[in-house]
Order: C-alpha cells, then sequence, then structure tokens
C-alpha cells in the first residue's frame, strides 16, 4: 500500500471515530498506522537531508576548483 492511502485511511479512521467508538483493537491499529507514517516521513526527511549535504560538499568541491582555475 502506499503511503498516501494508508494516511488517508487513518485519518478517516480517526475521523469516523468522532461518531463511532472505536475498539481497543481498532483503536491500536490506528496508532501503528499512524506511527508508521511518521517513520516513512521522518525517514523521507534524513534522505533529503542527506542530499543537501552532498550538494553543499558538491558546492564547496566546484567552488575550490574554480579557484585553482583562476
Amino acid at each position: 500500500m502506499n503511503r498516501k492511502f494508508l494516511s488517508l485511511t487513518a485519518a478517516a479512521f480517526i475521523a469516523g471515530s468522532a461518531f463511532v467508538p472505536l475498539s481497543k483493537a481498532s483503536a491500536e491499529t490506528a496508532a501503528k498506522s499512524i506511527q508508521n507514517e511518521e517513520s516513512a516521513v521522518q525517514e523521507s526527511i534524513s534522505g533529503k537531508q542527506n542530499e543537501i549535504a552532498k550538494i553543499a560538499e558538491n558546492e564547496k568541491q566546484l567552488q575550490s576548483d574554480m579557484d585553482k582555475i583562476s
């Protein structure tokens, strides 16, 4: 299942809980789904931060190379 579907499912599940009391098992399932979504987001953020660090390092190397040429 894709992350967006899981996120929407969890949101719908929680929204529905305002009208229908959740069983303990259903609440635990919703909580786990939300935790999984949070983990996926954190993993994505970490990956983006690594990409940014690589770009910054490449920029420094490029600037160094340009300074040598000048």
